[in-house]
Order: structure tokens, then C-alpha cells, then sequence
């Protein structure tokens, strides 16, 4: 059986370092993201033990790949989640980015693809981000069952660890609406 190769990833917009900071606690990101790793749509994923206390968490965009987007954790300094970029572009009219992914671990034919969708709130520095599994496309209003919400601060540039120590201080509003059941089918 013949596979196609898989297409390469491409540079993820919004660079940089995001602290996670409130509405959800480590545990919980972990939960949210899990259904993205290995294995879990075989229920294989295996429970993570939690850390008291549990740590802050980071969305670090293009940081470890140009092509890579990952939830971390200081808890045990390890990624919950990991996504590789194919793709992104922007409605010039309304300001809304759309990006493509899919969940690092997996083969590109065999996986979930994800749409980010992050857009402007009322001009000002937050921004709105959607998660949502699609099939065929990216629609601007991802229907979701699940909704996780928390605030991310942008800490700036991912090149150094005295990034942290440079807080830019703009407040992100991100909104996970994962549609965890709408997995792509291979035919």
C-alpha cells in the first residue's frame, strides 16, 4: 500500500511565550489537551499524577520549531501538548487568523486536525482563540460541546529564560472549543 509523504509544517504565526493564567489549573489544561496526544482516541493515555501545587502553564508558539505550538507545564517542566502549523491566513475584513495544526506524535493521514482561530476583541490587545477538530474545513464559528476558558499573558520572546522576567502585560482571553469527537476518517 502506497502512503503519501506527510507535508511539512509551516512557520506558526503569533511567535512567542503565553503564561496560562487563570479559569483553569494545571490538571485541568492536561484534561482539556489530552484527547490530542497518542494513543487517546484508543483510550490509552494514562492519568498523569498531579502536583501540589500545580504550577503555571505556558503556550509557547515557534519557541522549540518555527512550526510548533505547545502547551507546557512547570509542573515536572514537561509539553501537555504539542501541535505542528500547516498552514494560516487572515480575513483582512474582519481580522480573524485561522490556523491549520495537527497534534505532534501522529502520522498527518492519521489524525485529528485542529483550526485555531484567534481574532481581535473590540480593537484592543486581546485576543480570542477557538480550538476545534475539523473534517474539511475551518468555519469562523467552530461548533463545541466542550469550552474551556483562562486568561494567557504574553511574556514575550521565547529566545532566552529572562523572557519571563519581560512582561509585556497583554491580557490574551482564549476559549478552547474542542469538538473531541469529530475525528477524521480514513477511508
Amino acid at each position: 500500500m502506497y502512503e503519501a509523504p506527510s507535508p511539512k509544517g509551516r512557520e506558526c504565526p503569533f511567535l512567542g511565550r503565553y503564561e496560562i493564567s487563570g479559569g483553569l489549573n494545571a490538571e485541568d489544561v492536561g484534561k482539556a489537551l489530552a484527547a490530542s496526544r497518542p494513543g487517546s482516541e484508543n483510550n490509552q493515555d494514562k492519568p498523569s499524577i498531579p502536583c501540589n501545587p500545580p504550577g503555571k502553564q505556558y503556550l509557547t508558539i515557534g519557541c522549540n520549531s518555527p512550526d510548533t505550538m505547545e502547551f507546557q507545564s512547570e509542573c515536572g517542566t514537561k509539553t501537555v501538548a504539542a501541535y505542528t502549523c500547516y498552514g494560516h491566513w487572515k480575513n483582512e475584513i474582519t481580522g480573524v487568523n485561522y490556523v491549520i495544526s495537527t497534534p505532534q506524535g501522529r502520522s498527518a493521514t492519521n489524525s485529528r486536525r485542529y483550526c485555531f482561530i484567534m481574532s481581535q476583541v473590540n480593537g484592543m490587545a486581546q485576543q480570542m482563540l477557538h480550538i476545534a477538530s475539523v473534517m474539511e474545513s475551518c468555519h469562523p464559528h467552530p461548533l463545541g460541546r466542550l469550552h474551556w476558558a483562562f486568561n494567557i499573558t504574553h511574556q514575550g520572546l521565547c529566545s532566552s529564560e529572562s523572557s519571563s522576567a519581560i512582561v509585556t502585560g497583554i491580557p490574551v482571553l482564549v476559549l478552547f472549543a474542542a469538538l473531541l469527537a469529530a475525528i477524521v476518517n480514513r477511508r
